[in-house]
């Protein structure tokens, strides 16, 4: 494969190797050592990346998300819809919705996943918990605060 056309990232995630390769012409997603592979359906390109503990998640031009890896809690288990933003964290990942709602999925730990109603224009997450800039430009955290992360 020319390295014009691909291009290939690994990286090593407390004693996990994941491996990804983003096709021009579409995405190919898997894990190093023989991992399921997942390719995006549509042949859409992605145009976000983000890794979790044991994770990873794109998004796709479409505004879908794919998630590979690690699925102890349900955090590859991306709902469907149309996202503008994904951030993947510990073992749970959240994406904004195009109407600016954040939607989390995947472990609950210290109320990780429970975002708050109204609209944001990020989202980001954390091991225990996550943070979203709302339109108005304040931050709001939820989520684990034993370190005074929120």
């Amino acid at each position: 494969m020319a390295a014009a056309t691909a291009r290939s990232a690994r990286i090593a995630l407390g004693g996990f190797a994941l491996g990804a390769l983003l096709l021009l012409g579409g995405v190919a997603l898997g894990l190093a050592g023989g991992g399921e592979r997942t390719t995006a359906q549509d042949g859409g390109r992605a145009v976000a990346i983000t890794v979790g503990g044991a994770h990873s998640c794109v998004l796709l031009n479409s505004g879908e998300i794919e998630c590979w890896g690690g699925n102890w809690s349900g955090e590859t288990e991306a709902p469907a819809g149309r996202f503008h933003a994904v951030s993947a964290g510990q073992r749970h990942t959240c994406a904004l919705r195009e109407d600016g709602q954040i939607v989390c999925w995947g472990s609950n730990s210290s109320g990780k996943t429970d975002a708050p109603s109204g609209r944001f224009s990020a989202v980001s997450a954390g091991v225990f918990h996550t943070c979203g800039l709302r339109d108005n430009g304040e931050v709001e955290c939820w989520g684990g605060n034993s370190h005074g992360e929120r």
